[in-house]
């Protein structure tokens, strides 16, 4: 019913804070991560779960890339919230998440929302209890293309401030935590140092 709600009316669910809270807590509910985990034996209305509040999360971004120039941290949590799913073994194909990330976060978003998304970043990846999936998929899907793009279009001072490549550089790539980084989340953390 959301689902439908927010399909039609794209503006509707930024009005309602309480339905998108209820949905985050649908969301991060151990419930739904066990639904999830025995997908193969649910009916398809229950397999597409995730799907449908992956697609109001997505809208709900999208209002608010249009609606808040500087960056709301619910809308940028958001963001950072749904790229567990793309860690999980699921039949349902998740494409369309990746192409909101690398076409829309990463080419449309202004200066503003890129820096607000850069600082989401650093305080996310330096958390012990994010999964070094989640960090590997931010790397890849929302920061790597966002700062590529922010070079492209000249506007790489504006999102990279003095402080967040200090961060980047001690914390992230020199931290004490590098050597406890699997391959994979090495491979992105190059990437970055060579941007």
């Amino acid at each position: 019913l959301v689902h439908t709600l927010v399909k039609r009316m794209p503006h509707w669910l930024p009005s309602q804070p309480a339905v998108l809270q209820k949905l985050v807590e649908v969301w991060t509910s151990p419930e739904r991560k066990a639904r999830l985990a025995a997908e193969e034996q649910m009916p398809l209305e229950q397999i597409q779960e995730s799907k449908l509040l992956i697609k109001c999360f997505v809208s709900y971004c999208r209002e608010q890339t249009k609606n808040d120039p500087e960056g709301n941290a619910q809308h940028i949590q958001l963001l950072f919230m749904m790229l567990s799913i793309l860690s999980e073994h699921t039949l349902i194909n998740y494409t369309f998440l990746k192409d909101f990330y690398l076409n829309e976060v990463a080419v449309v978003y202004n200066t503003a929302q890129k820096s607000a998304c850069l600082a989401f970043f650093l305080t996310f990846f330096q958390k012990q209890e994010t999964p070094q999936d989640d960090k590997v998929q931010a790397l890849q899907l929302i920061l790597l293309p966002m700062l590529a793009s922010s070079f492209q279009k000249g506007e790489a001072k504006e999102v990279l401030s003095a402080d967040a490549i200090s961060v980047i550089i001690n914390k992230l790539l020199g931290g004490d935590m590098l050597p406890h980084y699997d391959e994979a989340l090495r491979i992105e953390l190059l990437k970055l140092a060579t941007l």
